[in-house]
């Protein structure tokens, strides 16, 4: 003769991991859910070249004016515009352009015919 077994059950329920079938619904759920997130993944790909593109730009732009700095520091100078006074000089006929922080003469040309006429005040 056999022994019966005895199966009795607890008071108590707990949660087990187990297989679970979806649904049709639920499949369709899913592909619904996966087509999402599958668009939002394009749109960040290409919000991330764009940002690739920019940071690029930006790196390029910063050691352009590195460059820039080392070429200063290693000529010792630059071209910048500076206010220069402009004398002519009738018996020479020139023009010279005089800077006037530091009074050097930078320039001379050739005085032109209209530089050679000169406005004389009226004596009354």
């Amino acid at each position: 003769m056999k022994k019966q077994q005895v199966v009795f059950e607890l008071p108590k329920t707990s949660m087990q991991s187990c297989k679970y079938i979806f649904s049709v619904e639920e499949k369709r759920k899913i592909a619904a859910d996966m087509a999402e997130h599958d668009i939002t993944a394009v749109n960040l790909k290409e919000d991330l070249k764009g940002i690739q593109t920019q940071f690029k730009a930006d790196i390029t732009s910063a050691e352009n004016r590195r460059t820039s700095c080392g070429q200063k520091i290693r000529s010792g100078y630059e071209y910048r515009g500076i206010e220069c006074k402009e004398e002519v000089w009738t018996k020479e006929r020139v023009v010279k352009y005089i800077r006037l922080d530091t009074l050097e003469e930078v320039k001379t040309r050739k005085a032109t015919d209209e530089d050679l006429q000169m406005n004389l005040p009226l004596q009354q």
